[in-house]
């Protein structure tokens, strides 16, 4: 379910200024901003975690956990 002040924002069709996390570090100051969410980017994930291009190298159970913690450590959405 959406968090409800991006619920809100979607149903007004308001733009939605959402910051790139890529790891811990860059979810927490993003976190602390003020924004309504934050985006995941797949690049910096996964050049932050293996150090190389966003080639198809991580899986699908590296993305997820990845973005589980990311979720568990920040109160936007």
């Amino acid at each position: 379910m959406a968090h409800p002040s991006l619920k809100s924002a979607f149903a007004e069709r308001r733009f939605i200024v959402a910051p790139g996390i890529f790891d811990m570090i860059s979810a927490k100051v993003a976190d602390g901003m003020g924004f309504t969410s934050l985006y995941v980017t797949g690049f910096g994930t996964v050049a932050s975690h293996l150090g190389v291009a966003d080639a198809g190298i991580a899986t699908y159970t590296d993305m997820v956990g990845r973005v589980s913690t990311f979720a568990r450590g920040c109160k936007t959405p």
